[in-house]
């Protein structure tokens, strides 16, 4: 009798997660399965892109531009009322002199506030230009949003152009398109007459180096592989600037170069530093 009864409680147990568990959850195991089997997928391809080096620099030379993904740092140091990272802060305000222009690529507040962005303004404003690529900490949350276009950065309007040393500098909105290269940045980008161009975003623009993000919040199942990306911007040679990361990494791949930065307040948390018409990795020091 012990027996019958444990065989019929395990074959309840079973057929419950097996037929009635995915009708009252569809999407979600669904999502999941499939998700699961991409990022397999992913790491298949991951040698497609092949690794590079990015030349480090020990000061900020004057006129720089610096590049900072998740400037907030890490979640486990920060809590709601948290600014951005004691390291950025320290950096900014030790080389304020020699920066012309900071892009955040996404995620400066843990839980951003009106205040926060109105402080970050008031504090910079007269001492380098700022500009925003919105993270999912930013953006993705609606009341995040309204905080954002109320503040002094609100009015920006997305892809921004900034021009610097003959090249193009696009600053872009990811999470608004779902981590989809949008098809205004597209046919920017291909109808510059400038050969190289930047993009600076929050989210990785190809599915084979997701895996490399802090956050896979908001992608979209649309997430362009390397060749349907290359297919798009055959010839122009682009450099990806992703602040979505909680290391330093450096992939390419013919006329594709992707770089992930974030801050993570680790020991070896690196931005990126674009000098006249130069690339550099910038170690922070604690």
């Amino acid at each position: 009798m012990k027996k019958i009864f444990f065989f019929l409680i395990t074959f309840s147990i079973i057929y419950g997660f097996v037929v009635i568990v995915p009708k009252i959850f569809p999407f979600y195991l669904n999502d999941l399965i499939s998700y699961n089997s991409e990022i397999d997928n992913q790491n298949d391809n991951k040698s497609l892109l092949k690794k590079c080096e990015i030349q480090k620099i020990d000061f900020i030379p004057t006129g720089s531009i610096a590049i900072v993904g998740h400037a907030y740092g890490s979640p486990f140091n920060s809590d709601d009322d948290s600014f951005i990272s004691y390291k950025i802060t320290n950096f900014l305000n030790d080389n304020a002199t020699h920066l012309s222009k900071v892009i955040f690529t996404g995620d400066l507040f843990k839980k951003p506030t009106l205040n926060k962005w109105v402080q970050l303004n008031n504090i910079y404003k007269n001492k380098f230009d700022i500009y925003i690529a919105p993270g999912n900490h930013d953006f993705y949350n609606p009341i995040s949003r309204i905080y954002f276009l109320l503040s002094p950065f609100g009015f920006s309007k997305f892809p921004k152009i900034i021009n610097y040393e003959k090249k193009q500098i696009i600053v872009e909105d990811s999470i608004t398109n779902r981590w989809v290269v949008d098809k205004t940045t597209i046919d920017l980008i291909n109808n510059f007459d400038n050969d190289e161009i930047i993009v600076a975003r929050h989210n990785v623009p190809v599915k084979e180096i997701i895996n490399f993000s802090n956050s896979k919040e908001g992608v979209s199942d649309n997430l362009d592989s390397f060749i349907s990306l290359q297919n798009k911007i055959p010839s122009k040679n682009v450099l990806w600037l992703i602040g979505d990361g909680d290391s330093f990494d450096c992939f390419y791949k013919k006329n594709h170069r992707f770089i992930i930065n974030g801050i993570f307040d680790k020991i070896d948390d690196t931005i990126i530093i674009l000098y006249k018409d130069k690339i550099f990795s910038f170690f922070l020091s604690n």
